[in-house]
C-alpha cells in the first residue's frame, strides 16, 4: 500500500513538471498591501504607513504631538511620560 502511495505522489510530481511554459518569460508583480491607498492616519481603524504597510492599534490610543522625542515608562509599567518640544501651544 505504501509503494502505491509513493508511486502516485511521484506521478503527480512528474506530471506537474511540464515544459509548456519554458519559452515564456515569467513576470513577477510585487506590491505593498496598501496597493494604491495613500499614506494616512485613520483614528478609528488601520493606518497606512509610507512603505504601504498597515498598522492597527492593539489597545488604547492617545494622540500626542507630531514628533515626541522622549518616552519613559515607569517601573511598574502603569505610567508613560512623553517629552515634546511644543508644550503649552
Amino acid at each position: 500500500m505504501k509503494q502505491y502511495f509513493v508511486l502516485v505522489v511521484l506521478m503527480a510530481l512528474f506530471s506537474s513538471c511540464g515544459n509548456e511554459n519554458r519559452n515564456s518569460t515569467a513576470l513577477w508583480l510585487i506590491s505593498s498591501p496598501a496597493g494604491s491607498e495613500y499614506t494616512g492616519i485613520d483614528k478609528e481603524g488601520r493606518t497606512v504607513l509610507p512603505n504601504g504597510r498597515f498598522i492597527t492599534p492593539a489597545g488604547k490610543s492617545i494622540e500626542v504631538a507630531p514628533h515626541p522625542y522622549g518616552l519613559t515608562l515607569s517601573r511598574d509599567g502603569k505610567l508613560l511620560q512623553i517629552q515634546e518640544h511644543r508644550l503649552f501651544q
